[in-house]
């Protein structure tokens, strides 16, 4: 009888490490899978933020543009009324006094954004 309670308790044990290592295998299976799984949310992420990335920078360049043709706009602006009052003033001996005025007009300006 004893030979037979120790093949019982043989297959006991081999029952319990049976579905230890069934277990162990689904758990490496389930962590594998999460593994691959936090690594693809991982490069989506980078995706999304390269992406954002790139859309601020075609903002920023957008608005440079706007800037700059807003300012060869106004340059456009200045230097018709410059010919215009030229024009009025009948010459181009006064043309150092309105040199002048721009100056002084450019430093009024800068003494203000200071």
């Amino acid at each position: 009888m004893s030979h037979i309670k120790f093949l019982h308790a043989s297959i006991e044990l081999w029952k319990q490490n049976r579905r230890r290592i069934r277990t162990r295998t689904r758990g490496e299976e389930e962590t594998e899978e999460e593994e691959e799984e936090e690594e693809e949310t991982e490069e989506e992420e980078e995706e999304e933020e390269e992406e954002e990335e790139e859309e601020k920078v075609v903002k920023r360049g957008t608005s440079i543009v706007y800037l700059v043709a807003a300012c060869e706009s106004e340059l456009a602006r200045c230097h018709l009324h410059i010919n215009l009052c030229q024009l009025r003033r009948g010459g181009a001996g006064e043309e150092e006094e309105e040199e002048e005025e721009e100056e002084e007009g450019g430093e009024e300006e800068e003494e203000s954004l200071k």
